[in-house]
């Protein structure tokens, strides 16, 4: 666009005032523009002076490394920022302001002149007249903003005391120590009151609000907000009342959980009228709050509904409480005890679940290898089927139903007894060519009832080692997959295989019932290969086996004279008694073990479970030193029990 032009008055004018064709060509970098043409200019300006003179200047062009700021404060003009690079026979040099004059360099205006009015421009030109060279750039005159700052705080007493806080234009927060009941705080400006402030009582704190107030000649507010925080940690003076912040503190509970009040807080008033607030249970109770009931305390069967959870306080010679409510449910309205799965109105699957397997598996369970008709492989999904769960009291459960991947999901929202998070049934299906055969009902309760154990006989040789009884109920609760822990037999048998013992599984009329044995690691599986239910499917008993020392004579002949006895005592809180058999040495006193004696604690089940760890911990004590055995963690109620109706059992 230059090119072959002898002037460029004419581009720098378009240039100058944004518009025309140059303009529109170099729109967005109209600056850099401008100092292009510039150079042009000066470019032919010296041409035409070295042609009318003959000679020609050291300084080929100039630069800026460093431009006056944009927009100028202050009253008088300030250059003195500016850096300038010289291009001088292929050399360059960069020189500051106070270097100009060397180089012959002057700026128009000269620096330290006054600045024009607020928000105008003054254009700038640096001028080398030796070289016909000028640099222009343009100034703005910065618009002055102005703040306005309030000036103080007034606070008054009730006594009729009164306080200044003298403000400052850094701060817009301050804290004063509480020093009697505060009425009122008011915000000033000198003599003027702008505001009166609020009090949030949440925080202890009193706010200004000045967004609305005028602030005449003067642009903004220094701040539009002030906060004066009391701090009455020091106030000494008695608390008037309280309330209990809750918020943190769980509300929903099963029979047998604990009670945890650990995050609870208490927002105090003192007789000053200072706020008082008291985080964590520790922190309450140190500060003279009660609580009934306490933290830790256990849900029992008699808590079911809403229970209220109170805190109180002497104040003025008079017990003050206040109250919040928690929920306490049986864990076995919302705990699964029958699956029913339809096609429409056909019933394609039931499965029975024991609530002790249900919790023992924390409310996750699967069941893997479901029999279904081979119709259906490939070509169900989570609607092809009608899903129907039941409590133990034969009422329909809340559920959501997903398939995921080739399993069925069934998700129980509403059971919440061990982790919060609800549990769910999970299926895996194995399709078969026909439907399974039926066989008449007093046929199959026949066939049932007989190869349901009763008892597990353990002999070597002929020499019977332990015997176990198993009640129908205990059996079928684990859908017939019954378990024994620490089943005590003598050392020596440490490292026993398969071929070590002979097993007998009697049912209830004392007959036989046909099986195998399996082993791994300590665990001896008995197969009741003829039991197989339409409810539960085939049966199963284990037996975990334990080792003990046999006690010898000074002739080191064995000789254990044993005696078993059972003994109860009452679990506190809990409408249920622990009940244990107890094997212990005649002679030494020495308990040899202890097992649980068909126990029934109800909604108690996961803690009892829990407890029964503490058998293995009693073996090898003497009635003497039963009460120093630790108690189980979480289950410390039924450890008790268990304690006291061991000692009853050495009594005998």
């Amino acid at each position: 666009m230059l090119e072959g032009l002898n002037s460029t008055k004419e581009i720098a004018k378009q240039l100058q005032n944004s518009t025309g064709e140059a303009y529109d060509a170099v729109s967005g970098a109209t600056e850099t523009a401008k100092g292009h043409v510039s150079a042009v200019e000066n470019a032919l300006e010296r041409s035409r002076k070295f042609k009318k003179e003959g000679k020609k200047s050291d300084i080929d062009y100039i630069e800026f490394v460093k431009r006056p700021d944009g927009v100028a404060k202050g009253k008088t003009l300030d250059l003195t920022h500016t850096v300038l690079r010289l291009h001088m026979s292929g050399e360059t040099k960069d020189i500051n302001f106070d270097e100009f004059v060397n180089y012959g360099i002057v700026a128009d205006p000269a620096n330290g002149t006054e600045l024009p009015k607020e928000g105008e421009f003054r254009r700038v030109t640096f001028r080398q007249n030796a070289a016909l060279i000028k640099l222009e750039t343009d100034i703005q005159t910065e618009k002055k903003i102005t703040k306005k700052y309030a000036s103080h705080i007034l606070i008054n007493y009730e006594s009729g005391e009164t306080k200044k806080i003298e403000l400052s234009n850094d701060e817009y927060r301050y804290k004063i120590e509480a020093a009697g009941k505060i009425v009122g705080m008011s915000i000033f400006d000198g003599e003027y009151k702008l505001t009166d402030g609020v009090y949030d009582s949440h925080i202890s704190q009193w706010q200004f609000n000045l967004k609305n107030i005028s602030h005449e000649g003067y642009n903004f507010w220094g701040f539009e907000t002030y906060a004066v925080v009391v701090d009455s940690s020091k106030d000494s003076s008695e608390i008037a009342f309280f309330e209990i912040i809750s918020d943190n503190v769980k509300k929903n509970f099963y029979v047998g959980d604990v009670l945890n009040l650990d995050e609870i807080a208490i927002k105090a008033v003192t007789k000053n009228g200072n706020n008082k607030t008291f985080t964590t249970f520790e922190v309450v109770r140190e500060n003279k709050f009660n609580f009934s009931p306490d933290n830790k305390y256990i849900f029992t069967t008699a808590d079911i509904g809403t229970k209220k959870i109170s805190v109180s306080r002497e104040i003025d010679g008079k017990t003050v409480t206040e109250n919040f409510d928690v929920n306490v449910s049986d864990p076995h309205n919302d705990a699964p005890a029958k699956v029913e799965i339809y096609d429409k109105d056909k019933l394609v699957v039931t499965k029975n679940i024991g609530f002790e397997e249900f919790t023992n598996n924390s409310g996750y369970m699967r069941f893997f290898n479901t029999e279904i008709p081979k119709k259906y492989e490939g070509k169900w999904d989570k609607d092809t089927f009608i899903v129907k769960v039941y409590n133990a009291s034969g009422n329909l459960l809340n559920i959501n139903v997903k398939k995921r991947n080739l399993t069925f999901n069934i998700e129980l929202p509403d059971y919440m007894a061990l982790h919060g998070s609800g549990g769910y049934i999970m299926f895996s299906f194995k399709y078969v060519d026909n439907e399974p055969k039926t066989e008449s009902k007093t046929e199959a309760v026949d066939i049932i009832s007989e190869n349901t154990p009763s008892a597990v006989e353990l002999y070597d040789g002929s020499e019977l080692l332990k015997k176990e009884t198993i009640t129908k109920e205990q059996f079928e609760n684990s859908n017939a997959h019954y378990m024994i822990y620490n089943v005590m037999i003598p050392k020596k048998y440490e490292n026993w295989t398969k071929s070590t013992f002979t097993v007998k599984v009697l049912n209830s009329k004392g007959g036989e019932i046909e099986n195998t044995i399996t082993k791994s690691d300590n665990t001896l599986g008995i197969n009741l290969t003829k039991y197989k239910s339409p409810r539960y499917g085939k049966g199963y008993v284990v037996l975990r086996l334990k080792y003990k020392d046999v006690e010898k004579t000074d002739d080191k002949t064995p000789e254990i004279v044993t005696k078993t006895v059972t003994a109860s005592a009452p679990v506190d809180l809990y409408d249920y008694d622990a009940r244990v058999k107890v094997v212990y040495n005649v002679k030494t006193g020495q308990i040899i073990s202890v097992e649980d004696d068909e126990t029934y604690s109800g909604s108690n089940q996961p803690f009892w479970r829990k407890a029964q760890k503490i058998f293995e911990k009693l073996a090898g004590k003497k009635k003497s030193e039963v009460d120093g055995v630790d108690a189980i963690s979480r289950a410390t109620l039924s450890s008790d029990a268990i304690k006291e109706a061991v000692k009853k059992a050495l009594s005998e």
